[in-house]
């Protein structure tokens, strides 16, 4: 079996234009973020938030998806490494 790096995958996908995958990559990211530390630093290793500023323009008007939006932002910035001041 090959070896998938699922955060760059993720990342990526947060990217998409396709508004169900956009959506879904972005609650599995958040729903990611509510475990250790460790899963917050890879993420933002691997760009998280600038994918999160492209999505942000592209799908950013919906008030539900600003909630999702909040929550992963507010995962990030309750993390106490040297990651959240990238």
């Amino acid at each position: 079996m090959e070896n998938v790096d699922i955060t760059s995958c993720l990342v990526m996908l947060i990217q998409s234009n396709e508004y169900d995958i956009f959506k879904a990559s972005l609650r599995a990211v958040g729903n990611i973020l509510t475990g250790k530390n460790i899963h917050c630093e890879t993420f933002m290793k691997h760009g998280l938030v600038d994918s999160l500023v492209i999505a942000w323009n592209n799908f950013g008007q919906t008030v539900d998806l600003q909630k999702e939006f909040c929550w992963i932002v507010s995962n990030i910035a309750a993390n106490p490494s040297d990651s959240t001041m990238m």
